[in-house]
């Protein structure tokens, strides 16, 4: 009986969303091509710009490839600097970020995050990425690259370079248009782009059958493979403080996180040789309030109070997480005195790396402050 039940109302979804889902994609495609054929207008701005989004709604790891791109491009002497809309903030309009004056209510937490990052980058939020990118560079003219978060829709603005990522669990050709599934832009619109980034890899094999998949169709040649590794473990206190990975080897842990892949962060912990006591997932940007804290560390107590012979256990949360949490009074006035860490991950390549360094190689403007290497 539960199983018709579930039938009929998902065959109820199908009937109401699919023309939905049909209109949507006539919509967006005809908005595309109105760009593709410079009916609409699109704005060049003095910088490099390199744009990092996806076709489908969700978390595909756009935030962290652009970290890695900071730190790529800063090493090579480039001036970066990082825009994006703020997913989720409360404000409005053009707003630099400091870590020291805004909170994720106020900028998004993944600008947050970045900013928190990397202290010397100008990091940006605004909704118009034309409007941001030129008052970003009325402030800070010397600027040479612009990194664009979540921009693949946001077609108003020239880019020189178009990364695209997509998760290895839900690849792109597998997925409807919204409302009836995640995507967000026809599947044809990924000739636009300049190299497709296939996230969320967990072992190379998966990495071989999709490149050979690929290959047998002659689109091999434009895809990267990329995973996330955990790097770093940090106690939260007033200032994080780093804590190295081997002194929590089989440290037990009550886990939780509000991330677009929350069962993936759950993975991390116990790949950083942690013992995953139990586990709370919460939606993607969750905002957290004081009753979902204190279920965690009801739990918390409830473990300790069972590991007596043992260490205590740790409350581990990932670093998105504690931006959302560390501006909140309440955090630090009823659980300051518990072991709160959060663990920081990075991006890792499976395969094809160079072909993201040959094409920065390729693309990237020359400057004379240091040798154009990759």
């Amino acid at each position: 009986m539960k199983f018709i039940v579930k039938f009929l109302l998902f065959l109820l979804k199908v009937i109401i969303l699919f023309p939905l889902s049909i209109l949507f994609w006539i919509v967006v495609s005809v908005r595309n091509i109105l760009y593709n054929w410079q009916i609409l207008p699109v704005h060049k701005v003095d910088a490099f710009v390199i744009s990092i989004g996806n076709l489908s709604t969700g978390g595909t790891g756009k935030t962290i490839m652009a970290e890695y791109l900071i730190r790529k491009l800063g090493g090579l002497g480039y001036r970066v600097a990082y825009l994006s809309r703020g997913y989720g903030r409360s404000t409005r309009g053009y707003l630099r970020v400091d870590p020291r004056l805004h909170s994720y209510k106020d900028v998004g937490d993944e600008a947050l995050q970045v900013a928190n990052r990397f202290s010397d980058v100008a990091v940006v939020v605004c909704e118009d990425r034309v409007q941001g990118a030129r008052r970003l560079l009325q402030e800070q003219p010397d600027t040479e690259v612009i990194v664009l978060d979540d921009a693949f829709q946001h077609r108003r603005i020239h880019r020189d370079l178009e990364l695209v990522m997509t998760d290895y669990n839900k690849l792109p050709w597998k997925q409807w248009m919204l409302p009836l599934g995640r995507q967000r832009d026809p599947l044809w619109t990924l000739r636009r782009a300049d190299l497709v980034i296939v996230s969320k890899i967990t072992h190379s094999e998966q990495a071989h059958r999709l490149a050979s998949w690929l290959h047998r169709r002659g689109l091999s040649s434009l895809f990267v493979y990329t995973g996330l590794k955990p790097t770093s473990l940090y106690r939260i206190l007033p200032e994080p403080e780093q804590v190295p990975v081997s002194e929590m080897l089989q440290q037990g842990a009550i886990v939780f996180s509000g991330l677009g892949n929350n069962q993936q962060f759950f993975r991390f912990a116990g790949e950083a040789g942690l013992l995953v006591n139990s586990t709370f997932s919460f939606p993607d940007h969750y905002a957290y309030r004081q009753d979902d804290l204190d279920r965690i560390v009801k739990k918390y107590d409830k473990v300790q109070a069972a590991s007596f012979l043992r260490k205590p256990p740790i409350i581990l949360t990932s670093e998105k997480d504690y931006h959302r949490l560390k501006n909140q009074p309440w955090f630090w006035e009823h659980y300051a005195h518990y072991p709160f860490y959060y663990l920081s991950v990075s991006l890792s390549f499976v395969r094809n790396k160079d072909r993201l360094n040959d094409l920065l190689v390729k693309k990237l403007p020359r400057h004379s402050h240091e040798p154009h290497t990759v």
